[in-house]
C-alpha cells in the first residue's frame, strides 16, 4: 500500500501563510473632536460632492427629494448653482461661508456655546457630540448650530467628513413656533475618496 504523498512541510506553512494574508483595509479612526478642529471638517466642499435630502415640501406637506451638489470649484469657493438661485460656500479656514448672503453657517471655535452673527440674527454651537439619525444612517459627533432670529429659528447638524445631514427650520412669532421644514439625509457622495 503506498502512503499518500505529503508536500514539505515549508510548503504547507507557505499556503497557510498565505490563505491568512488576504488583504483587508484597515478602518478608518473614529472622528475625534478637538478644541482646534477647523470647519471644514464639518463640511467638505470637494468638486463633485453631492448630498441628496429628504425634505418636508411646506406647501404641500409631502416629502419631496433635494439634491445639493458642488458643480465646481474657484479657489475656495465651492459653487452649488448658478441659476435659477445662485449658492456657493466659501471655506475661510476659520468659517464656511454661504454666498450670496456671506453667512458664516459654520465658525471657529467649535466648541459648545461658540456663537456669532448671522445675518438678522445669531448663530450658536449647541453640541459638538450630537448622534443624528437619517435615512442615510445614523451619525455621531456631529455639531448642532442653531440660528435665532425674530421671525425664524433654524438648527443644522454637521457631521464630520459628510457635511450637513439635517436641518430644521421653525417659523417664530413671539414664544409661539412651528416646524415649517425639515430635511434629513438620503445618501452621501464624498468625492475627495476618489481622488488618488
Amino acid at each position: 500500500m503506498e502512503t499518500p504523498m505529503r508536500p514539505p512541510r515549508p510548503v504547507v506553512l507557505a499556503i497557510l501563510a498565505l490563505g491568512a494574508c488576504s488583504h483587508v483595509p484597515p478602518a478608518a479612526p473614529a472622528f475625534r473632536w478637538t478644541a482646534d478642529v477647523r470647519p471644514a471638517a464639518y463640511f467638505p466642499l470637494a468638486a463633485g460632492t453631492a448630498w441628496s435630502y429628504e425634505a418636508l415640501d411646506p406647501a404641500s406637506g409631502r416629502k419631496v427629494l433635494v439634491v445639493n451638489r458642488v458643480q465646481a470649484r474657484d479657489g475656495n469657493r465651492a459653487i452649488l448653482s448658478v441659476e435659477p438661485d445662485p449658492l456657493a460656500y466659501e471655506d475661510r479656514g476659520d468659517a464656511i461661508v454661504s454666498a450670496p448672503s456671506g453667512k458664516a453657517v459654520l465658525r471657529s471655535p467649535i466648541a459648545r456655546g461658540a456663537s456669532w452673527l448671522s445675518g438678522a440674527g445669531r448663530a450658536t454651537i449647541r453640541a459638538v457630540d450630537a448622534t443624528v439619525d437619517t435615512p442615510a444612517g445614523r451619525f455621531a459627533s456631529c455639531v448642532s448650530v442653531e440660528e435665532v432670529a425674530a421671525d425664524r429659528r433654524i438648527v443644522t447638524s454637521y457631521a464630520p467628513g459628510v457635511g450637513p445631514v439635517a436641518l430644521e427650520i421653525y417659523a417664530r412669532d413671539g414664544a409661539y413656533e412651528i416646524l415649517v421644514s425639515q430635511a434629513r439625509l438620503r445618501s452621501y457622495h464624498d468625492a475627495a475618496a476618489e481622488s488618488p
